[in-house]
């Protein structure tokens, strides 16, 4: 949850590569959420390349500044039932991202009943 430190490491390590310009514009932002182009940059990479890496703390963070991959549970980094929390928290959208799948069409077998009251 140390951001500063996180970004101390991202700066540090080549691979990180500009996964530190997104960790300082996360932390700089007021609602710690990145801009939607910054957050679709960052899904398309996790998705191309970080969601096989092998480095667990590389795909959480990915997961928590892309507000992605929302099942999983990254067991290697949330032993505790606190880091789990926190780490769902911070994926929470509010709003309904445009990539996000509509709702299936109503069933055909689907038939609305009706309560008709006495009177």
């Amino acid at each position: 949850g140390d951001l500063a430190d996180a970004l101390a490491v991202a700066k540090k390590a080549p691979s990180f590569g500009e996964f530190a310009g997104y960790l300082q514009e996360y932390m700089h932002s007021e609602d710690q959420r990145l801009s939607p182009s910054s957050e679709a940059k960052l899904r398309v990479r996790y998705k191309s390349s970080v969601c096989s890496s092998p480095d667990p703390y590389e795909r959480a963070m990915h997961c928590i500044l892309a507000r992605c991959d929302a099942g999983n549970n990254h067991p290697e980094t949330c032993v505790k039932t606190e880091d789990y929390i926190w780490l769902k928290l911070c994926q929470v959208q509010l709003e309904v991202p445009d990539d996000f799948p509509p709702p299936p069409p109503p069933s055909s077998h689907h038939h609305s009943s009706h309560l008709t009251l006495p009177e």
